[in-house]
């Protein structure tokens, strides 16, 4: 599925991004560019050094936002 057939569902929630420097998955443009696609002021985008598996502490930068 295109990232952009994503973006219509995304539209009216706020969103948090992870994405990871050196993720194999996927490149740096490509998650940047998804991001400012998004839009809306209510999003954040939140990076971790690495690869695509996140790092054990990410829950704990997410806490305040649930």
């Amino acid at each position: 599925m295109a990232v952009k057939n994503l973006l219509p569902g995304l539209a009216d929630n706020k969103v948090w991004l992870l994405s990871a420097d050196k993720d194999e998955y996927t490149d740096r443009s490509a998650y940047l560019s998804f991001f400012a696609a998004l839009g809306g002021p209510g999003n954040k985008h939140l990076r971790f050094a690495g690869g695509h598996i996140l790092p054990p502490d990410y829950v704990e930068q997410l806490r305040d936002w649930f």
